[in-house]
């Protein structure tokens, strides 16, 4: 945004710059600055809208140039403002032109939404003289292709529909606004799993409950025992109501949080969801907390849950029994103990047990896959959930305690279950923490208390070297239920179990001396026990988190057998030596320049994380790890005072390297070339990395290699060629110009991505390339594909979006497995007729091809796994009635598409539809489309008034245009 003084932006405080917005507004300073810009910002973060402007969300010290381009990138709606004087500045008009190219790259993740502030959009689109005189200026300092791209982006923004102020208030103008931002930024969803048992009467009858037509405040109480489906239930609701509220806020897991990471930090999520991040930095204590939540959040119409509420002092502390909630407010609350709340104006639902139906269906596809059982095993399943008391976790886990197993197993685990009281439900879970073997229990007690929302593959060196068989452990524990891998590759656990793990290690019920624990994961009882003089042999593991500390060797002589330990800045002090013989796992971040120990000799180390610290290669620290002969993972990503990578050379055993965000990174020692070890080298985001070492070819085991962002790095070494295990490469912003012929080696590689680089064709090559599936060339400067891109056998998914690319090879109907295609923002004006035969297709993503002369086939039935149908801002004249016929068809996108007439029957199975035509005269009655969860229709009407109207719990917004 131009502010009209030439000033740089200054950022807040936070270690990434990489933080994602919901809006980047683009305005010029002297126009709007004081009056309309400011009023729409600040009415965005009251509706919890994290919006870009000025200095509010920078990070102090990195120039404003390098950091605009980022945070438009990082914005998924852009919103440019334009005004008398928009044209004018320079500034706003790079912006501009690089939202387009973002919208371009991403057609399906961003949107340009402009605001005609006291222009007409017929003067945006340069068809009078008040932008063009501007732009005269402009040619004659920055020359003629520069002019060309910004009148090229000014005219593409002004073909999109967006809001014209002419003589509406501010106010109301505002709101108008806000109600559409906030319908398109539909983001707040929690994850829930698929295929949930008996919960659509639970939730009718909440939603009764909460009555939300009703206006007035209401509280709702959910309570039951732990591991019943309260938190399931409780983002079920919150999915459903939350696009009807500006401001809403989901607490998960308020026990263990306010406890682990303190009540300040739920007041600061509290907060950061309902208001902004600018009122984090107000709260230093509790008492800081409770004040601005109660500044910010009186007399506001807000939806909160708080899940897991176990003490009335929590509500206290987050000032929800004293905030003056705005009528309409709804505040869900999950409990164990529905005694917290004793306000007889707290509504009540006690999440009941499952009846036998339920739970032996829910059994059933737990232990068998299916429902129901088979015949020989329906009295033995039904003796099983008897003892379960239909306890959604327990019915989960036991059944998959049994799965696969003989008769004899089943007879076994109901012995077990007969001896437990109804009501110890972690007792029966515990069954199945008593079927594991050592190994394994020690692996489920660890993530129990140091990895949940870890990722996996790190923490697996520390176990397979102390012999855990973390593999078929980890596999086992997935099979029983016991933890789940999220597609983030993460560790995920039920608090029931992270609490039976944690009681397992407490002692039971008999509560065992803290110091004599094998795990600490609590940071204020772990800075207090490590002072203590004992010795402490039973400890394995530690977090220690207090920044100003300098830990001595005295003190961790007293932990003989400590294998993992977790430090939040502070230092350390002293002779070590002999010390850390045990210790496999080290995190240690923040650490400052200076290392002030010595014979600091960790020899069993294998894995070590300094991230975030202000090291550099001549740290002292180096020379004392050089006895990690074992080590295998090294993790100094966003150490940014690094210029030079440590020598390697006695790392040999290294696998994993990540240098990622050490932006003042310029050289990668040429030791690297010794790692024949290494699988994986992360160098994303060194920005001043211009070359990687010749003898990279020597690494004959790497198969991930990502330099994404990279964008000195003009080329790779001649010895790349030699590199033949390539799994993943990423060279996406990168200043590569040409990609090797030698690329055709790569037998292994499943995924290159080559988003925003300046190459601008592929080698044929590329066609040997069998076991690709992931091909990504979106906003590069690719023109043209090769024949040879039909050979990709496995080929799942290719994205060519914003690119020159004018045509797709016949050869594209050889991709027989292909998933997913993506042509959008290109200039290609016809698709081969042989897509058709592409019938694994789920996605086909056309958005924004305006010069696309293509019309939907009759044929298009063929396609009966397609999902998604997206054909936004592209020309389409006729959807045939086959239509009707894809049985999959979830979401349907055809707005901006002028010549549409006619809108035929469409598949039942929709969820998503948007239509926006101005010829558009008939739609089929849309009652059989009982799936459908968003709709968005702009059409002819005679009365030309927009309209919203709600059905059920379904927002669904309509909109007309005039004839």
């Amino acid at each position: 945004m131009d502010m009209g003084n030439g000033s740089e932006a200054g950022t807040s405080a936070g270690e990434q710059s990489a933080i994602d917005y919901d809006i980047f507004l683009s305005f010029r300073g002297p126009d709007t600055r004081q009056g309309f810009t400011d009023c729409l910002y600040h009415q965005m973060l009251e509706a919890n809208i994290r919006v870009f402007l000025d200095e509010e969300e920078l990070h102090v010290g990195e120039k404003i140039a390098d950091e605009l381009p980022v945070a438009i990138q990082k914005s998924k709606i852009y919103i440019p403002i334009f005004s008398k004087g928009y044209a004018s500045s320079a500034w706003c008009l790079r912006e501009l032109a690089h939202m387009v190219d973002c919208k371009k790259s991403k057609p399906s993740e961003k949107e340009i939404v402009p605001i005609f502030y006291d222009v007409k959009p017929r003067d945006v689109k340069l068809k009078s003289q008040r932008y063009v005189s501007a732009l005269e200026e402009h040619e004659e300092k920055f020359g003629r292709q520069t002019r060309q791209k910004w009148e090229d982006a000014l005219k593409s923004v002004a073909q999109i529909k967006g809001w014209e102020l002419k003589k509406q208030g501010h106010w109301k103008f505002i709101q108008l606004v806000l109600q559409e931002i906030v319908m398109k930024l539909k983001t707040k969803d929690k994850y829930v799993t698929e295929h949930l048992v008996g919960m659509d009467d639970p939730v009718e009858a909440v939603l009764k409950l909460l009555d939300v037509d009703s206006g007035g405040l209401r509280f709702v109480l959910i309570h039951g025992m732990g591991g019943i489906g309260k938190t399931t239930l409780a983002k079920m609701l919150f999915n459903k109501l939350n696009s009807l509220f500006d401001q809403c806020c989901f607490l998960g897991n308020v026990r263990e949080s306010s406890t682990s990471s303190g009540i300040t930090n739920l007041q600061k999520q509290l907060l950061s969801d309902t208001s902004g991040l600018r009122f984090q930095d107000q709260i230093n204590d509790v008492d800081d907390g409770i004040k601005v939540i109660l500044q910010r959040l009186s007399n506001k119409k807000v939806l909160l849950v708080l899940d897991d509420v176990d003490d009335e002092e929590q509500l206290q502390k987050l000032a929800i029994n004293h905030i003056m909630f705005g009528l309409g407010s709804r505040v869900i609350m999950t409990s164990r103990n529905k005694s917290i709340i004793k306000s007889n104006k707290t509504l009540e639902y006690e999440v009941k047990p499952l009846d036998d139906v339920r739970s032996l269906e829910l059994f059933s596809r737990h232990a068998f896959s299916r429902n129901p059982p088979p015949d020989d095993y329906v009295n033995l399943s039904r003796q099983i959930i008897s003892r379960t008391g239909g306890l959604p976790l327990a019915l989960e886990v036991i059944g998959s305690l049994v799965y696969r197993q003989n008769k004899a197993s089943w007879y076994d685990l109901l012995d077990n279950l007969r001896e437990i009281p109804h009501e110890k439900v972690q007792d029966k879970l515990k069954i199945s923490y008593n079927a594991l073997n050592h190994e394994q229990q020690q692996i489920f007690l660890d993530i129990a208390c140091l990895f949940v929302d870890e990722d996996k593959t790190i923490a697996l060196y520390m176990w397979k070297d102390c012999e855990f068989r973390p593999d078929y452990s980890i596999q086992v524990l997935v099979c029983t239920s016991l933890i789940k891998i999220t597609d983030h590759n993460k560790f995920w656990m039920h608090d029931q179990l992270r609490d039976l793990g944690r009681k397992i290690v407490r002692g039971d019920m008999r509560l065992i001396d803290p110091r004599k624990q094998s795990r600490l994961w609590d940071l204020e009882m772990a800075n207090n026990i490590i002072g203590t003089k004992e010795r402490k042999k039973h400890i394995e593991a530690i977090c220690l988190w207090e920044p100003t500390r300098v830990y001595t060797s005295k003190e961790f002589s007293r932990l003989p057998n400590m294998r993992f330990l977790m430090l939040a800045g502070g230092n350390f002090n002293g002779d070590f030596e002999n010390q850390f013989s045990e210790l496999r796992y080290m995190t240690c971040t923040r650490v400052s320049r200076e290392f002030l120990a010595i014979n600091f000799h960790p020899s069993n180390l294998v894995v070590l994380k300094l991230s975030y610290s202000s090291i550099t290669e001549e740290w002292a620290g180096w020379s004392q790890f050089k006895v990690a002969k074992k080590l295998k993972v090294l993790d100094i990503s966003y150490c940014r005072n690094m210029a030079r990578t440590p020598n390697f050379s006695d790392y040999l055993t290294l696998e994993r390297l990540n240098l990622e965000g050490c932006e003042h990174l310029t050289e990668v020692d040429g030791s690297l070339e010794e790692l024949k070890c290494l699988i994986y080298f992360n160098a994303n985001s060194c920005r001043s990395l211009r070359k990687l070492p010749k003898g990279i070819g020597r690494l004959q085991n790497l198969e991930y290699l990502y330099l994404q962002h990279c964008r000195e790095l003009r080329k790779l070494p001649k010895s790349f060629a030699r590199v033949a295990s390539l799994v993943e490469l990423d060279l996406s912003n990168t200043a590569i110009t040409r990609l090797p012929d030698s690329i055709g080696n790569q037998k292994h590689l499943l995924v290159l991505k080559l988003n925003r680089t300046k190459i601008d064709e592929l080698p044929s090559s590329i066609g040997n390339l069998q076991a690709l599936k992931s091909l990504f060339l979106s906003y590069s400067n690719i023109r043209k594909l090769p024949f040879s891109i039909g050979n990709l056998k496995s080929l799942l998914e290719l994205d060519i979006s914003h690119t020159q690319c004018l045509q797709l090879p016949k050869s594209i109907g050889d991709l027989s497995k292909l998933k997913i295609i993506n042509i959008s923002s290109t200039p290609i004006k016809k698709l081969q007729w042989s897509i058709i035969a592409l019938k694994e297709l789920e996605e086909l993503r056309g958005y924004c091809c305006w010069h696309l002369k293509w019309e939907i086939p009759r044929d298009i039935w063929k396609l009966s796994l397609l999902r998604v149908l997206d054909l936004q801002s592209t020309p389409c004249k006729n959807v045939p009635g086959t239509i009707k016929l894809l049985p999959c068809l979830e979401r349907l996108e055809l707005t901006y598409s002028g010549k549409l007439k006619v809108l035929p029957e469409l598949p039942t199975s929709l969820i998503s539809l948007s239509l926006k035509s101005r010829s558009l005269r008939r739609v089929q009655n849309l009652s059989s489309l009982t799936k459908l969860e968003y709709l968005m229709y702009c059409g002819y009407d005679e009365n030309c008034g927009p309209f919203f109207f709600l059905d059920g719990q379904r927002q669904l917004s309509f909109g007309v245009l005039p004839p």
